[in-house]
């Protein structure tokens, strides 16, 4: 049976939501951003996949990433405006990202 119960779907006893357990371990900086988007990470990460999407949802950029703590990404080619980063391990875990292009 599923129904809504303070703003959560519930299916039998169980929450239906997407983990995003990888989000809390990256942190993406400065934000805003001019020319550089800088990730950082609490653990050795590996290969990450980072796609940019605008507010429209159009992927503009796709970048692989192999790194142990920090990495970065050039965003100079980006308009000023509001962006998403979408980020995949090998492992199929996704987080996403709000960041603003200065």
């Amino acid at each position: 049976m599923l129904f809504r119960e303070n703003d959560q779907a519930i299916y039998g006893n169980e929450p239906l939501s997407i983990s995003n357990e990888l989000s809390s371990k990256f942190a993406i900086y400065p934000n805003p951003a001019k020319t550089e988007l800088f990730l950082s990470s609490t653990n050795g990460t590996g290969k990450v996949k980072a796609k940019i999407f605008n507010m429209e949802g159009k992927l503009l950029q796709t970048d692989d990433l192999n790194f142990e703590q920090q990495a970065s990404l050039n965003v100079s080619n980006l308009s000023s405006g509001f962006y998403f980063l979408n980020l995949s391990d090998e492992n199929g875990k996704v987080a996403v990202k709000k960041f603003i292009k200065e």
